[in-house]
């Protein structure tokens, strides 16, 4: 399969993972693509939309069989940015991370998987980030 992976917000912690994650998906026999625009997307079988800050058009939505956002809540509940900070904030100690079906729509496609991630309530920011960063990178390989 050809697998794009688009992470267009220049700052996310996400990118410190990408690198093995492209790894991890070569080693299983995909051709990967990783972009940091969305106008330089190509067809493929699987595009994956991680951390992005960019709702994508039709035309873009058309270039792949599958476009699938990892989004850090229990959908349909925590659409929108920030979802996972917010979650902590109201106290809560397990928060999911899904994969759906991209549409025009924000956070209302499709879900494929969706699991959970525990937290003690004393992590600092770096740690919460490498938690939700390492199960992201687990669910877009149990999804190939």
């Amino acid at each position: 399969m050809k697998i794009n992976i688009l992470l267009d917000t220049e700052d996310s912690f996400l990118h410190d993972y990408t690198e093995d994650l492209i790894k991890n998906i070569k080693k299983i026999g995909h051709e990967v693509y990783f972009f940091k625009d969305h106008k330089k997307i190509q067809k493929g079988d699987i595009l994956f939309l991680l951390g992005c800050k960019t709702i994508l058009k039709k035309k873009h939505l058309a270039l792949n069989k599958n476009n699938i956002v990892v989004h850090p809540s229990k959908l349909p509940k925590g659409r929108g940015s920030a979802a996972l900070i917010w979650e902590i904030l109201k106290g809560e100690n397990e928060i999911f991370i899904t994969l759906f079906e991209a549409n025009e729509d924000i956070d209302k496609g499709d879900i494929y998987l969706q699991e959970s991630i525990r937290f003690n309530g004393y992590e600092l920011s770096d740690e919460i980030r490498r938690i939700q960063a390492l199960k992201t990178m687990e669910l877009v390989l149990k999804y190939v």
